[in-house]
């Protein structure tokens, strides 16, 4: 992100505060009820197994206990879905809202050009594009990326935190596994961006082409050059389609990235926890 772009994106959040403001709050009490909900689970299942469990969970019967750690976990996911309820509403919301947004910035810019900014700069599979794939491609910073970047702020710090509590040695060896993927995801995110690039570029020129022929309809039935307009067309969207797939299986490789990430950190968790429990025995 430019200097530009952050500043029309901070331009648009200043300009809209409260939804933010309560978006942040949702997300980050949906974070708080995910590693509250998890931990009470593993203390009601210590309670279960008669392992001690925090004293602030305790109370002075087993009864009393119990009916404390099942109503906080009910609780817990009421709250849960009223903050999911709660972000939907606010940052999701403002995807779409966002995306109206620019259209109209860019249709009240676009009527004062020049006829040779039109020509030159930017002709009409430019702008076609601009407003509808740039668009729909850029709405979700102002919305669902955000909500995906509290999650990895808050989540992760929460998660930290808990894990830290139940056992050091375990949480070390987990972060330790991820703290190699930032640098294959930036790398992934590095071609993505190349390709994606390519495939706009490719999107414009089939966008240009297309109003020429269109526009030159009569001229083909004249010239019966029809045949020649439709293999230019195939061609190009051809292009279009190969390098867009291109960019979709980029991002797609994120998955098994990430996975592979999970994966290698439960395998070394198990093995640690595993071979933590022999020793005890």
């Amino acid at each position: 992100m430019n200097s530009n772009t952050f500043k029309y994106w901070w331009s648009y959040l200043r300009a809209n505060p409260l939804p933010y403001l309560l978006g942040l709050i949702s997300v980050i009490v949906c974070n708080i009820c995910q590693v509250y909900f998890a931990r009470a689970l593993g203390h009601t299942i210590d309670f279960f197994s008669s392992n001690p469990i925090p004293t602030w969970a305790t109370y002075s019967n087993k009864s009393s206990t119990f009916t404390f750690l099942f109503l906080s976990i009910l609780i817990a996911r009421f709250i849960l879905m009223l903050g999911r309820m709660g972000w939907r509403i606010t940052l999701a919301r403002q995807t779409h809202a966002s995306g109206a947004m620019m259209k109209r910035d860019i249709w009240s810019n676009a009527r004062y050009f020049s006829s040779d900014d039109l020509v030159d700069k930017y002709p009409k599979g430019v702008l076609m594009n601009a407003a509808n794939s740039d668009v729909n491609q850029a709405r979700f910073i102002f919305g669902f990326t955000l909500v995906g970047l509290i999650d990895i702020i808050f989540l992760a710090l929460f998660s930290i935190i808990s894990m830290l509590q139940i056992n050091i040695t375990l949480t070390l060896s987990s972060l330790i596994l991820f703290c190699f993927s930032p640098y294959f995801i930036k790398k992934l995110s590095t071609i993505e961006t190349l390709k994606y690039e390519k495939a706009q570029e490719s999107l414009s020129s089939f966008n240009d082409l297309t109003s020429q022929a269109v526009a030159t309809v009569k001229l083909q039935k004249l010239g019966q050059t029809s045949r020649f307009w439709f293999l230019k067309l195939f061609s190009s969207a051809q292009t279009y389609r190969d390098k867009r797939l291109q960019a979709n299986l980029t991002s797609l490789k994120y998955i098994p990235y990430m996975g592979a990430s999970s994966i290698v950190a439960y395998i070394v968790l198990f093995s640690l926890g595993i071979y933590g429990i022999v020793q005890l025995i």
